[in-house]
């Protein structure tokens, strides 16, 4: 009588806790394992979507991550322990071992030599967005890129690039335009998705693909990738920074993280600061050698009103104003500060900024 009783316990705590298989795209699961680190996700959107790491191989994000002072156009770079830390989660959940079926579905769809950096150019991306015309990607004002996943997928943070969620911008379905309903059009439905690889691509059964989220595949939350989701700050400082910023996870008033960093750039040789002389820098307009002759400035992401919304000129991400005055938490982080005065002076300048034009700057947000 025990037996079956714990028998018929085990079978019902299995039913209740059994991850649905995959079939014909009906199955509750993502077709890539969401985002499952906070450093990783407080980083990357803080420009552009977090792209699940199931979206590329190993290969692709060891190569991306190994080049951030150059990250399509842009400077990314973060501290070595941050920057290390999050190459681990990417290799970590990259779809070279995932179990869900988007990420199935690339792997089978790339050669062994091909490292793709943009997730775009990989062959099953390409085959899925074949059909739209340029009219509602690039010519379309609300998109303007394939890149810009969220933009179209509904519940693209999620892992979910299921057809059933996707609404087009100024289209009431992409598929009722004339443009898409060419013969059956391929992917107009997740039928048509599951049997979306080419002859060339058939050598993977869809037997394997449906059952490509098993409850194994809980691999976007192992315990490695505790790493950067528990205390993700604690490893923010290198030795050379210095004391200042050994803390510098913890959030603290703007003056107070201010005054700490002043004192600081003081210490390197700055003389008195000038919010004159930081509003000057501010507006100024800079040509370097990877401006590719283009003008760069700091207003032209965060405007000359600190007090207004920014825009990532690439992306369109809208940024909190930096104007402490409107946003309380604007310089109440010394590690964000540091990180983003030297990322940023790069980018806009050139090199580095000195420790009186950070001061300068500083002054000048601090004021507004």
């Amino acid at each position: 009588m025990k037996t079956q009783l714990l028998t018929f316990a085990m079978a019902a705590a299995l039913s209740t806790h059994a991850v649905p298989l995959l079939a014909n795209g009906n199955s509750k699961d993502p077709g890539v394992a969401p985002v499952s680190d906070s450093l990783y996700a407080q980083e990357c959107s803080a420009c552009h979507f977090a792209y699940q790491p199931g979206l590329m191989p190993a290969r692709s994000w060891q190569q991306m991550m190994a080049d951030l002072e150059n990250h399509f156009g842009e400077n990314a770079e973060l501290e070595a322990v941050d920057q290390q830390a999050l190459t681990n989660y990417l290799v970590h959940n990259a779809a070279d071992d995932s179990k869900y079926k988007r990420s199935v579905k690339i792997m089978r769809s790339l050669s062994k030599d091909q490292t793709p950096l943009r997730i775009t150019e990989i062959p099953y991306m390409v085959q899925k967005h074949d059909k739209l015309l340029p009219k509602m990607v690039v010519g379309n004002p609300s998109v303007k890129s394939l890149s810009y996943c969220e933009k179209c997928h509904t519940r693209a943070d999620t892992g979910y690039y299921s057809e059933r969620d996707i609404v087009i911008p100024g289209y009431e379905s992409w598929k009722d335009d004339d443009h898409s309903s060419k013969k059956g059009d391929d992917h107009s439905s997740e039928k048509d998705d599951d049997h979306s690889s080419k002859k060339g691509d058939g050598h993977s059964s869809e037997k394997d693909d449906d059952h490509s989220s098993k409850k194994g595949d809980d691999h976007s939350s192992k315990k490695d990738d505790d790493h950067s989701s528990k205390k993700d700050d604690d490893h923010s400082s290198k030795k050379g920074d210095g004391a200042i910023l050994q803390s510098s996870n913890q959030s603290v008033s703007a003056t107070e993280a201010v005054d700490q960093l002043l004192k600081k750039y003081q210490s390197e040789g700055a003389g008195a600061f000038s919010k004159e002389a930081g509003k000057a820098l501010w507006t100024q307009e800079f040509t370097h050698e990877k401006s590719d002759g283009k003008i760069r400035q700091c207003s032209a992401c965060h405007t000359d009103d600190l007090r207004n919304v920014g825009k990532q000129v690439r992306t369109g991400k809208s940024i909190k104003p930096l104007a402490p005055s409107v946003n309380p938490k604007s310089l109440t982080s010394m590690k964000k500060i540091h990180k983003w005065l030297k990322r940023n002076c790069k980018w806009t300048i050139g090199r580095e900024c000195s420790a009186q034009e950070k001061g300068d700057v500083l002054t000048f947000i601090q004021s507004q």
